[in-house]
């Protein structure tokens, strides 16, 4: 009898532990599953900036942007205005 008992103790603390284990097991999943989402939005938001900020690139890059930008803001001119820039 006494057996028995020690027995069943042992078995409702298995079972207690095991319950408790896997409690902790499924919050973790949670939170590394919000930790994951978290970080998937934040990988979207960087991807559509880094096509914008390649758009923008493609901008500024063009030679009439490059050729307006010199003229009006740093106030340089061909020597002459006829001829195409020698390479």
């Amino acid at each position: 009898m006494n057996s028995l008992r020690i027995g069943l103790l042992a078995l409702v603390f298995l079972t207690m532990a095991f319950a408790v284990t896997l409690v902790s097991l499924r919050h973790d999943q949670r939170e590394s599953f919000r930790a994951w989402t978290i970080l998937t939005r934040h990988a979207n938001t960087l991807e559509v900036e880094w096509g914008r900020l390649q758009l923008e690139s493609a901008s500024l890059q063009r030679p009439e942007r490059l050729e307006t930008y010199a003229r009006q803001q740093l106030n340089m001119y061909a020597i002459n205005e006829n001829a195409s820039p020698k390479r």
